[in-house]
């Protein structure tokens, strides 16, 4: 049975989809909340780089020389090559009109879950190697270490952009479901390891 999801855009956002019929789609490595993928925001200084290839080491993929640098390269893909928008189940809360008010110019639109899958699909076809998901976000970071919890999440779903779907328990509140793309080739399963 399908859902209604809402988003909150603003104005310019909607006179862009009802006038040409574009979407709008961003990396969430841009995404202002640096805990949003917290681990791919941590691939940028020598010693976070360190602490995620010793927790590969140990953790991820055990002592598999090999998976270690492919990984990498795999979860270096995902950053820059996965697109997303965040809808939420809630149809209207005071919380998220502020978060998102856009200086008072926002809208909310509504739509089907179903039918958010079929327009996404349309704009990432698979033949040009994107995978389109909707995936309910968890709000479980609340372990000592994020880029441990958020590695083990990457092995147990064999896919390098989940971290995107796991927030901090203070944004429950959202109810967010996150739709998106990331591209498939040549890096997107976790490595066998």
């Amino acid at each position: 049975m399908s859902k209604n999801l809402f988003r909150y855009i603003s104005f310019e956002d909607f006179i862009n989809l009802i006038i040409n019929n574009k979407d709008r789609y961003v990396r969430p490595s841009s995404w202002e909340d640096k805990y949003e993928g917290y681990l791919f925001s941590h691939m940028e200084t020598p010693g976070d780089v360190r602490k995620i290839v010793r927790e590969m080491y140990y953790n991820l993929c055990p002592r598999n020389y090999y998976a270690i640098p492919d990984n990498y390269f795999r979860m270096w893909h995902s950053k820059w090559f996965t697109y997303a928008q965040c809808w939420s189940k809630h149809p209207e809360t005071d919380a998220m009109w502020r978060c998102y008010s856009y200086g008072n110019r926002a809208v909310r639109i509504r739509t089907k879950d179903d039918k958010l899958l079929v327009h996404t699909q349309k704009i990432f076809p698979e033949k040009e190697q994107f995978s389109v998901y909707l995936e309910k976000v968890n709000y479980d970071l609340n372990k000592k270490s994020i880029m441990e919890q958020q590695l083990d999440q990457m092995k147990s779903s064999l896919l390098t952009h989940e971290t995107y779907f796991h927030k901090r328990p203070a944004f429950k509140h959202e109810g967010e479901y996150r739709m998106g793309s990331c591209s498939q080739a040549p890096y997107y399963a976790v490595s066998n390891c």
